[in-house]
């Protein structure tokens, strides 16, 4: 799971561009350029497609960023949220430009390519500058919208083609004249409009990604245990059986853990961490290689959610789910008075070749869980539903109190529905119906996502 943000990409970006130019100069310097020259010393094919392949996975990650941008643009009915989402596109279209002119691609071949990608940043300037001036999004405008989604679907597509290539062993410089611009690019982008749409890769894994935590625990009581009372915590965990309990050592901060050393019933080494204040289980970890897989999802779900009881904690239910190759990831939060509180998540992960519980992570839970004052609000399910893009076909709704990005809380209408064939979570605050977040569900061969 990889987070990007525009600082990092600038950096990146401008760091790679810089790079390309130091190259240049050394073979200006000998009255050489990359395409005229026939390169014959493999250390430097080697820096070159090092070089390469950089580039290329900036301008896929990129790719990636601006599809998701443009689909959350696609929905979003609140002007605020449409003001970033167009600056954040025409900013990481700039940087997608500049990943794709340091490419040994034919430049006929990327012309239309480049046109494109320009077009869509210039596009998105107008209609910041639109928006900005108190206007709004028109009919045309979004259809536009589509388009533009469309069209940079199916140029991820075809790159995912050549990703596969590359995967493969494939050399941008390696057994070729590097002379002569690349054929695979030239037919990775040659393709752009005759590709089918396909799903890029994601980078979330749940339904909020973990903020950086550098606040004292607010789950934790006060009360110093001991390491012995750690180990004693896991001996007592009888439905995994652990043996061979030794204390490793412990981790300082925040958050002081004692960590140890163990052997699963099925002989497989594992660590793990307990709180030096209250004993608190905070982490397991046994993965393993899985058999055949014999249990359900739901099944999984269900041990997942026993196990968390057998750890101590109360009202937890499973909020999000993901089946693996086998291994069940399940997210589950506190529900109480029919609100879930996100910001409380607890991860667990469950083989579903014997259900034995491989893995949790009690972190998010114990840093922010605490008896909370809600706001007072007079705003139904329905008015909240008005604030929601119309053409999303909602099929549930709930209250949800999640995490902002600056730290703080806020209580929430969560809507769940798709367009477009796409699924979205969407956010709307209790008290003054301005919408919060927008999420992209994505079933991927990797389980289900959310971005």
């Amino acid at each position: 799971m990889k987070h990007y943000d525009k600082s990092e990409r600038s950096t990146k970006s401008y760091g790679v561009l810089i790079l390309s130019i130091l190259f240049g100069t050394i073979l200006l310097f000998f009255g050489l350029g990359i395409y005229t020259l026939t390169v014959r010393n493999e250390n430097y094919r080697i820096q070159l497609d090092n070089l390469y392949n950089k580039n290329y996975y900036e301008l896929n990650d990129n790719m990636s960023n601006l599809e998701v941008k443009l689909s959350k643009l696609m929905v979003t009915s609140n002007n605020t949220q449409t003001l970033r989402y167009l600056n954040e596109i025409s900013s990481q279209a700039e940087f997608t430009a500049a990943n794709l002119g340091q490419l040994p691609a034919g430049q006929e071949t990327i012309a239309s390519t480049n046109k494109f990608i320009n077009q869509l940043g210039d596009y998105c300037k107008s209609l910041f500058n639109k928006v900005s001036a108190g206007g709004s999004l028109s009919e045309e405008d979004l259809a536009q919208i589509e388009k533009l989604y469309d069209i940079n679907l199916l140029l991820i597509q075809q790159l995912n083609k050549l990703t596969t290539q590359l995967n493969d062993g494939y050399s941008f410089t390696s057994d070729k004249d590097i002379s002569m611009p690349d054929t695979m690019l030239d037919e990775a982008f040659g393709e752009l409009e005759n590709g089918s749409v396909d799903y890029p890769q994601m980078i979330y894994d749940g339904p909020f990604s973990d903020a950086l935590i550098n606040v004292s625990p607010k789950g934790l009581p006060n009360e110093e245990k001991s390491q012995e009372d750690g180990a004693a915590v896991l001996q007592n965990l009888g439905s995994l059986g652990l043996a061979d309990i030794a204390y490793v050592n412990q981790t300082e901060g925040q958050m002081v853990t004692f960590n140890y050393s163990y052997t699963t019933q099925n002989g497989v080494k594992g660590y793990a961490q307990v709180s030096q204040k209250g004993a608190k289980l905070i982490l397991l970890d046994n993965m393993r290689m899985l058999d055949n897989a014999e249990l359900s999802v739901s099944q999984c779900v269900q041990i997942a959610e026993d196990f968390v009881k057998e750890v101590g904690l109360s009202d937890m239910h499973a909020v999000w789910q993901s089946d693996y190759q086998g291994y069940v990831y399940v997210n589950l939060a506190p529900i109480l008075n029919d609100i879930v509180y996100y910001p409380d998540l607890v991860k667990v992960i469950v083989a579903r070749d014997t259900g034995e519980v491989l893995g949790y992570e009690a972190k998010s839970y114990y840093y922010n869980h605490v008896e909370r004052e809600l706001p007072d609000y007079s705003s139904t399910v329905m008015q909240a539903r008005q604030k929601v893009f119309s053409k999303l076909n909602i099929s549930s709704e709930r209250l949800a109190l999640i995490p902002l990005s600056d730290g703080s809380e806020t209580l929430t209408f969560e809507f769940y529905g798709e367009y477009r064939n796409m699924k979205y979570f969407v956010y709307i605050d209790v008290v003054d119906l301005s919408e919060v977040n927008v999420l992209r569900v994505i079933d991927s061969e990797n389980g289900a996502l959310v971005l």
